[in-house]
């Protein structure tokens, strides 16, 4: 019998066996780095390093991007998300169901402290306000098979037509369009001439990268202000698109945690089987941890 090549998710589970790669994500979890700067944190020589790096980046855990002379090293979070969905999650549901008969039971013998509970509520989303003022900063990385051509057509004219019904915050179906000129807009229009802006086009290379500044209301985490791009490279046989996001304001850990579910789930759910398969997007199960 033959051997059977190894699966992306042996070559994740590799990568993530050893404890100083394990070490390197946590490092980069906090921010991009060098390859100097990566090396500087461990006894290991720069060789040596180098070699985990090169293991993380074959695993697709780390994205790699050249500026100058220099390699930048980031996290890149969908295989572990992966892995998370088909590993974890259904042993999640199992703890929810017990946790919600747990949560009953707290509640019916909790009806008397209700005002006292409001109270400490509202103090507590005061001091969550202060707390959470700060900057985040995400990147989601996916490959596609298609040419740059027809990726960027996907993201800018065709945009609408891969959006997941989910991702229109009006709680109806509308139309997403993005005008891919300077100054253009990325909106969501719901009819009667009502919508919402998600941003202004302030940076554009038509066929390659395209930037966004946007605004955030409480509403939906915020007040913030921010800025996203998508960068497309040539992988021979198909497209890499390269999505960021830094957002600064109120924001916080669940913040982050929901911006980088929900783009990935975008990306990696809808975008990608809708170029290569012609997937409707709304055949695609809704993830709840991607809600916004």
């Amino acid at each position: 019998m033959s051997e059977r090549a190894p699966t992306v998710e042996d070559q994740v589970f590799k990568a993530l066996a050893d404890p100083t790669r394990r070490q390197i994500l946590d490092r980069l979890r906090v921010e991009p780095a060098t390859t100097g700067q990566v090396a500087s944190g461990f006894e290991l020589s720069r060789f040596g390093v180098m070699k985990h790096l090169k293991i993380l980046h074959e695993a697709g855990l780390l994205v790699v991007e050249a500026r100058g002379r220099e390699r930048w090293h980031s996290v890149n979070p969908l295989p572990i998300r992966s892995i998370y969905h088909r590993w974890m999650r259904p042993f999640e549901e199992q703890a929810s169901d017990q946790l919600l008969r747990l949560r009953t039971f707290v509640e019916e013998r909790a009806v008397g402290n209700q005002k006292e509970e409001a109270e400490t509520m509202s103090r507590d989303e005061t001091n969550r306000t202060k707390q959470d003022l700060g900057v985040i900063h995400l990147q989601v990385e996916v490959e596609i098979r298609a040419t740059p051509e027809a990726v960027w057509t996907a993201l800018t004219d065709d945009i609408g037509r891969w959006w997941h019904p989910a991702f229109y915050t009006g709680g109806k179906v509308g139309d997403m369009r993005l005008e891919s000129i300077l100054g253009g807009r990325m909106v969501e229009e719901w009819g009667e001439g009502e919508g919402l802006v998600w941003g202004v086009v302030n940076g554009l290379e038509r066929g390659r990268r395209l930037e966004v500044v946007n605004d955030t209301s409480r509403a939906w985490g915020g007040p913030s202000r921010g800025h996203f791009s998508w960068t497309l490279e040539d992988a021979g046989e198909g497209t890499v698109v390269r999505f960021e996001q830094s957002q600064f304001g109120v924001v916080s850990e669940q913040t982050a945690s929901s911006l980088d579910s929900g783009w990935s789930f975008l990306f990696e759910r809808c975008l990608k089987p809708w170029i290569e398969e012609g997937q409707d997007p709304a055949t695609v199960p809704y993830e709840e941890e991607c809600q916004r």
